[in-house]
């Protein structure tokens, strides 16, 4: 390839008879001088387990040389993420070598975990006893699983290529398919815990079905409700007795005010105020979808912080579908949102520390509780009698164990 007259590089006389002579020298390609570029054919530099070997162009006074004929390629530390080479070095006319370096990423997530939401079978109590992916491994593999709440499981993966991946720990929603059939755990009886939990479901979810009463009662009282508001009241007197609620008469909610508390309406709602602070009493509509009850009310230039919600508060508000706590309520009165069956949405703030009992009991539509406070003591007592077993229920991540516990201690 090399060797024409175009290569000749040095003329000289020959000293012996003085003619001219031409002396013929190949001229050799020299890597150093080389122009080298790469690039990845079909794929990107993340890790994958295999070698990733990047394509070398290389260019010498503007002309490409051949892989294999001109130089050859071999590479190093090329499969796990981090820093790379490629070692080119030439071959015939092609003379020494040169190093390229080249980086592979991070992968986002090891394999093996193809969703983050899982449903497994009324024999699994207990993570451990679930089976992962390779090189995946429980944070916590005697966290227990719980029936009626999504369980927040971390998952941690632990293998040899770890380093390799930018995410190694994940939240797994795991939902026991077991709804009716837990073991109790304090008799190990489990027929007994079924027969137990149905009748307590029956009576939140079907109060209508009272054998007294006629089918058509409930659409009754649909009607009644959109015709006269008295009339919804007295409905809502009849669903209290099905549901045998201890929701005080209003007599008796008069009679336990206190004299130096005074009840004003902002907003269409209805506060009672107390010192610097203002408790929810009730919406004055009790037709609304939505409801938000505010951090603060300003009543004649003066603040009040709303710090709690008074007993009974939305009782059995057939229309209602969001409600959103504000983050200054610290308390929450039993009932206070009970037998609202078409509610599907509440988000407690992040000050919550108090449920009082039965705050949602038959709340039979509920799809979404959202607890933001990281300082709750206590749900209150039956809180979720009549609640659907497949409610999303978001609590803090800090205190999931916490508040699995007392999620079911509430029931």
């Amino acid at each position: 390839m090399y060797d024409d007259e175009s290569k000749v590089t040095e003329i000289y006389t020959c000293t012996e008879c003085g003619k001219l002579d031409y002396q013929i020298i190949k001229e050799y390609i020299k890597l150093s001088e080389a122009v080298i570029n790469y690039y990845y054919d079909g794929c990107e530099p993340v890790y994958c387990g295999e070698e990733i070997r990047p394509i070398m162009d290389v260019y010498y006074n503007g002309s490409s040389l051949l892989c294999g004929r001109d130089f050859e390629v071999t590479y190093s530390d090329n499969i796990n993420a981090g820093k790379a080479t490629a070692k080119i070095t030439g071959l015939g006319d092609c003379v020494g070598e040169r190093i390229i370096e080249y980086y592979i990423d991070k992968a986002d997530t090891p394999p093996g975990i193809s969703s983050l939401s899982m449903t497994v079978e009324k024999q699994i109590e207990y993570v451990k006893d679930i089976e992962l992916p390779k090189g995946w491994e429980f944070l916590d593999p005697e966290q227990r699983l719980f029936v009626g709440v999504n369980n927040d499981i971390i998952i941690e993966y632990n293998a040899d290529d770890k380093d390799n991946y930018k995410n190694l720990r994940l939240g797994l929603e795991v939902v026991r398919a077991d709804n009716f059939e837990k073991i109790d755990e304090v008799t190990g009886n489990e027929s007994a815990t079924k027969v137990k939990y149905e009748e307590e479901f029956k009576t939140e979810k079907v109060p209508e079905a009272k054998k007294d009463e006629e089918p058509k009662t409930e659409k009754a009282k649909e009607v009644e409700t959109s015709e006269d508001i008295k009339t919804e009241k007295t409905t809502e007197a009849e669903t209290k007795e099905e549901i045998k609620t201890d929701k005080p008469t209003e007599k008796e909610t008069e009679s336990r005010d206190d004299t130096s508390e005074k009840e004003i309406i902002y907003k269409n709602n209805i506060y009672r105020l107390t010192g610097k602070r203002a408790i929810f009493v009730k919406p004055g509509n009790s037709n609304v979808k939505s409801l938000t009850i505010p951090n603060k009310i300003k009543i004649k230039s003066k603040k009040y912080l709303v710090s709690a919600i008074d007993e009974n508060a939305c009782y059995g508000m057939k229309k209602l579908q969001n409600v959103t706590v504000g983050d200054s309520v610290i308390t929450v009165g039993k009932n206070a949102f009970a037998n609202c069956t078409k509610l599907k949405k509440i988000t407690f703030g992040n000050k919550l520390i108090k449920l009082g009992d039965r705050v949602l009991a038959g709340d039979r539509g509920l799809k979404k509780i959202t607890f933001k406070s990281s300082n709750i003591k206590s749900f209150g007592k039956k809180t979720f009698d009549g609640v659907p077993r497949k409610v999303d229920i978001i609590i803090p991540t800090a205190k999931m164990k916490k508040y699995i516990r007392l999620i079911k201690k509430a029931k």
